[in-house]
């Protein structure tokens, strides 16, 4: 239960520093350029991480290492 609590009180304490700062730029303007740059930018993370999950279940299978979805501790 200890658990839960500190992460509903680290939860709160990321959400309160981070509305400011989206209220503050959630009216700004990107250039063409910054949108492709982001776009490019997110789509080699999600490459990233398939090759990374990929390599991972991999070498689990091979080595009778189980991987769970999700935090099994809550």
């Amino acid at each position: 239960m200890r658990q839960w609590y500190q992460m509903r009180v680290m939860l709160a304490v990321q959400v309160d520093s981070y509305l400011p700062i989206v209220a503050q730029h959630k009216d700004d303007k990107f250039t063409e350029e910054q949108k492709n740059w982001q776009q490019m930018r997110r789509g080699r993370y999600v490459e990233f991480n398939l090759v990374c999950n990929s390599a991972s279940l991999d070498v689990s299978a091979q080595s009778g290492i189980e991987f769970h979805e999700g935090p099994n501790w809550l």
